[in-house]
């Protein structure tokens, strides 16, 4: 391994101010997964325009995607004595593998009440997703949070137009805040999003309307 490669697969070797440190917490904690899809799946449920139908297919996708998966989470890290973010991958394999049965759960329910079709695809691309990463994080620490940015932003594009692919911005901050905070590497961060992609547009190519 070259020696700037290393570089790039190592945590952060700087120091960081408390203040500093206090914003990428902050950032670190509102940009989970659990908690960006929240309004994501909101927001995909308001062509049915029915404000009951809205709200009984909001949160259904709230209670699988969120609800089920953070109670597992937060009872596995209790009982871990660790904290809900599970830094060591290891300790990663039980919640995550929770998560893909309350996905392909979720995915069935939305698909049996008639949900607007591009929560059927998201649901499918979390279980899909999260996945991969399982499989990969037995061997290497790669950043849920990179790829759980990717995924409900493409599902916003799919559904209200590419020019939504601009939050994915969002993806710099939220890079800092895991680099700084010595929760990944330069690499763990980009396998994130690159692998959030190529998921992502397979999964949208396969089961469309396609954004690309």
């Amino acid at each position: 391994m070259s020696e700037s490669y290393a570089g790039f697969d190592e945590l952060f070797p700087g120091q960081v101010s408390p203040a500093k440190e206090k914003v990428a917490h902050a950032i670190s904690t509102v940009s989970m997964p659990t908690f960006v899809s929240i309004p994501v799946f909101i927001i995909l449920s308001l062509p049915l325009e029915d404000p009951v139908k809205i709200a009984i297919c909001s949160f259904i996708c709230i209670l699988f995607t969120v609800i089920l998966p953070m109670a597992v989470i937060l009872t596995y890290a209790k009982l871990k004595g660790t904290n809900m973010d599970i830094p060591d991958r290891k300790q990663r394999t039980v919640p995550a593998i929770a998560g893909i049965i309350f996905y392909i759960m979720g995915y069935f329910v939305v698909t049996a009440i008639d949900a607007p079709h591009v929560l059927t695809v998201l649901m499918a691309a979390y279980a899909v997703c999260t996945m991969f990463m399982t499989i990969i994080s037995l061997y290497w620490k790669i950043s849920f949070h990179a790829i759980g940015m990717v995924g409900p932003v493409m599902s916003l594009a799919m559904q209200y137009g590419p020019f939504l692919l601009l939050l994915l911005l969002c993806l710099f901050p939220i890079g800092w805040a895991r680099y700084v905070l010595r929760k990944h590497t330069l690499a763990q961060l980009v396998a994130g999003v690159s692998l959030g992609f190529v998921l992502m547009i397979v999964v949208f190519q396969l089961m469309g309307p396609a954004i690309f």
